[in-house]
């Protein structure tokens, strides 16, 4: 996979956030892709790294933020 977005320090704090929100098991299925679906696979990467991994909130003040925008958006 072309990971050239991120640097690769940055994309593996990404990936030990999102195990360990989603489980190794969801996170393994979700690299499981053909090629049509990488960008998608790339753009969950970028979330998880960039937004997810950042200091500043709660992984639950962040889940509680995904989840009124998710309402708002219906």
């Amino acid at each position: 996979m072309d990971d050239s977005i991120l640097d690769a320090e940055i994309i593996a704090r990404g990936k030990a956030v999102r195990r360990e929100v989603l489980g190794d098991s969801h996170v393994e299925q979700s690299y499981a892709v053909d090629h049509l679906s990488r960008p998608k696979v790339q753009l969950s990467e970028y979330v998880w790294s960039k937004i997810w991994a950042r200091p500043g909130l709660s992984r639950k003040s962040r889940s509680i933020a995904n989840l009124a925008m998710l309402t708002a958006l219906n």
